[in-house]
């Protein structure tokens, strides 16, 4: 098992969490409240050869999350106001995690827009650029 993203709701709007694997899965920091603060340094960080998986799962996290809808950043983190868009952008930053565990990140936006959407594509099928 590893570390998990999920929905919260924190005052008047809702979040995602990181949720710690241990014994009884700690909470841990918010999206976009720690490293890497900004999507432009997420970018950058991606590039090094010298980055953990994790760090990657982390940049690639803050990178969607600036990609979907009703997204807005205070000094706490990225937040949502609705719980409706919330979910959306986890299940958007979910999918984009995926993708780059399966190596499909450099894929074309359709192909990645069709996977959120549950498609699943032909064995051995390679998308064509």
């Amino acid at each position: 098992m590893a570390d998990k993203l999920v929905c919260v709701e924190i005052g008047y709007f809702f979040r995602l969490q990181w949720l710690i694997e241990d014994d009884d899965y700690d909470t841990g920091a918010i999206l976009g409240e720690n490293y890497p603060k900004n999507v432009s340094t997420a970018k950058k960080n991606l590039e090094k050869e010298n980055i953990s998986t994790e760090e990657k799962i982390d940049c690639i996290a803050l990178i969607a999350a600036e990609e979907t809808k009703g997204m807005m950043k205070d000094s706490d983190g990225y937040y949502w106001e609705t719980k409706k868009e919330a979910r959306e952008a986890l299940k958007y930053i979910k999918a984009s995690i995926k993708n780059f565990k399966e190596d499909k990140t450099n894929w074309p936006d359709w192909t990645k827009k069709a996977l959120l959407n549950n498609w699943k594509p032909p064995k051995n099928w390679k998308p064509s650029y």
